[in-house]
């Protein structure tokens, strides 16, 4: 998998997760069920999700599976949403090096 991915919270309601094991999505997660958000590799092993409405969980702690949509690049290593988080259109553009904006909603 390539880092940075958009991602969504998944329930996984006693699924199974690997052959006699399984899980259910930790609590302090369930109330994100069904969020999106990007997550990032910080390295060692630990994933940083930070959710469209500014939440930060980690991979460790919820139950995550990549959404392919479209995100925008500054070209610096940074990447965002397409997608607006306030009027849910693919509005979101590139204002400067490390700054986005809704093209609407500004």
């Amino acid at each position: 998998m390539t880092y940075p991915c958009r991602c969504r919270i998944v329930d996984a309601d006693g699924a199974p997760i690997a052959p006699g094991l399984q899980a259910r999505t930790p609590e302090g997660s369930r109330p994100h069920v069904g969020k999106e958000g990007l997550a990032e590799d910080l390295g060692d092993w630990l994933i940083r999700i930070t959710l469209d409405d500014g939440t930060i969980l980690y991979g460790c702690d919820c139950w995550w599976v990549p959404v392919a949509t479209d995100t925008i690049e500054d070209g610096f290593g940074s990447v965002w949403s397409a997608t607006c988080p306030n009027c849910g259109g693919k509005t979101m553009q590139v204002v400067r090096p490390g700054k986005v904006q809704c093209s609407q909603c500004s």
